[in-house]
Order: C-alpha cells, then sequence, then structure tokens
C-alpha cells in the first residue's frame, strides 16, 4: 500500500486505542490521563500501526503514487507524490489530536516504520541483522496479477484510505464528545 494509507491506518489504531481509553474514563469519572499512561497507550498504538502495516500489505495493492512518471526526472522523484500526500495527512491527524499527539505520533510512526525499514535497508544499506521485519524490509512487492489490475487496486486503496480517515475522525469527535461531556459533568 501507499504510505499515506499506512499512516491513515496507524492513526486509526490510536484513535481506536484513545476512545476505548475515553470509554473507560467515561465510566471511571477521571478527565485526564498521566504522563505514564499516555506514554503506555502511544507504544501500543505503535505496535498496532505496524500490526496494520503489515496486515495491509498482505493485501493486493499497486503503489501508484510511486509510479507518477512527472516527478522522475528530479532527485528523489519517486518520493516526491508520496511526501505530496502524506504531510497533509499528518498534518490533518495531528490537528484533531491536539490532545493526544503523542499517542497519534506514535501510531503513526507505527504504521510507517515497516517502510521506513525498507528503504532503510535498499537505499541506505542497513545491515540485515538490524531489521525487524525481513519478511516485509528484505523484498520488493509487485506482481504481474497486480500490474494486471491496477485500476482496480487503485480505486480499492483510495476508498480503504478515505474510509480509514472518516472512521478516525468520527472516533476522535466521538473521543472529545465524551472528554467535553466529564468536564461539564466535573
Amino acid at each position: 500500500m501507499d504510505f499515506p494509507v499506512h499512516v491513515a491506518a496507524g492513526a486509526l489504531a490510536g484513535s481506536i486505542l484513545l476512545y476505548v481509553c475515553a470509554k473507560e474514563n467515561e465510566v471511571s469519572g477521571e478527565l485526564t490521563m498521566t504522563r505514564s499512561e499516555t506514554f503506555k497507550l502511544g507504544a501500543a498504538g505503535c505496535f498496532f500501526g505496524v500490526l496494520t502495516h503489515l496486515l495491509l500489505d498482505a493485501l493486493p495493492y499497486y503503489d501508484w503514487l510511486f509510479y507518477i512518471a512527472m516527478f522522475k526526472p528530479l532527485p528523489y522523484g519517486w518520493a516526491i507524490p508520496t511526501v505530496f500526500v502524506t504531510v497533509p495527512v499528518i498534518m490533518t491527524i495531528f490537528y484533531l489530536n491536539k490532545d493526544a499527539r503523542i499517542v497519534a505520533g506514535l501510531s503513526m510512526f507505527g504504521g510507517m516504520y515497516p517502510d521506513i525499514e525498507k528503504l532503510a535497508y535498499f537505499d541506505a544499506n542497513l545491515p540485515r541483522f538490524c531489521v525487524l521485519f525481513p519478511f516485509h524490509s528484505c523484498q520488493l512487492s509487485s506482481s504481474r496479477w497486480e500490474l494486471s489490475h491496477k485500476y482496480e487496486l487503485i480505486v480499492m486503496e483510495i476508498c480503504l484510505f478515505a474510509l480509514m480517515m472518516y472512521a478516525m475522525i468520527w472516533l476522535t469527535i466521538e473521543r472529545k464528545h465524551i472528554r467535553h461531556s466529564l468536564c461539564q459533568a466535573g
């Protein structure tokens, strides 16, 4: 999958954890999390972000942002379309999660990490013994089947991305409603 999809998946994992935590706080009446709880939730978000990345990459996909030819003549031209799409996604997620940036950031990092590791392995010669996910990072991923169904896979990926972003936004709004009701009750 393209990088923004993994960022959205990591953010969704973090949003689910934050929503569950808010529901638990609604029952207990607590308004805030301790710093320790925040980092534990962030670590869990990072773990589930990595897990969503690996699960999404098990689906057939076509890295269509990678193949946009307009920027190919430029240095690192393959990365420019990905950056143009990913940066606004990250900014939106941080904006929506102003009150939980650590959890959102660690969750997104987990969603991105396997591809960062793959990039470091192939482009920066990361030693193989440093690779945590060799089944992901030590091989390139594409097949003839994916290439012959690229348009269907692009539509599927865009729909999946939109659905994950919608779910993440909805969970964030619901979590903030819970927090607001706790503030009014307290």
